[in-house]
């Protein structure tokens, strides 16, 4: 299995596309364009897919450590509960002002535990 796309320059690439992405939806909402939520919502998925390629990668090469598995299993977390408030966020038409509160912070807390589960679980040598 290629793990190219769990890169750094990969992951670095995806979350720049989703914070460019976010901040124009932010800006033009709710003008914004199906292309544009398209791209911003793919850039998520690919964020998770490199996170997901890269643990599994790292624990069949040499096993994983807890700390590694912790790390990696809240950064998931995070992103998905992002998805999940951008969702709400697309879908209704008055969002509650805390789901619109979470989904600006849960992003960062995200780029900050992805980029730990890059220093703690690294890409095995094949």
């Amino acid at each position: 299995m290629s793990t190219q796309i769990s890169g750094v320059p990969a992951l670095v690439a995806a979350f720049a596309v989703m914070a460019l992405t976010g901040l124009l939806l932010s800006r033009t909402a709710p003008t914004y364009g199906t292309a544009l939520l398209t791209v911003h919502k793919l850039a998520a998925l690919v964020v998770i897919a490199a996170l997901v390629i890269r643990v599994r990668a790292a624990h069949l090469d040499a096993g994983l450590p807890a700390g590694g598995w912790a790390v990696a299993v809240v950064a998931g977390l995070l992103l998905i509960a992002a998805i999940a408030t951008g969702g709400l966020l697309s879908a209704l038409d008055h969002a509650p002002a805390l789901v619109a509160v979470a989904h600006r912070f849960l992003p960062v807390g995200a780029v900050a535990l992805v980029a730990a589960t890059v220093v703690l679980v690294p890409l095995p040598a094949r």
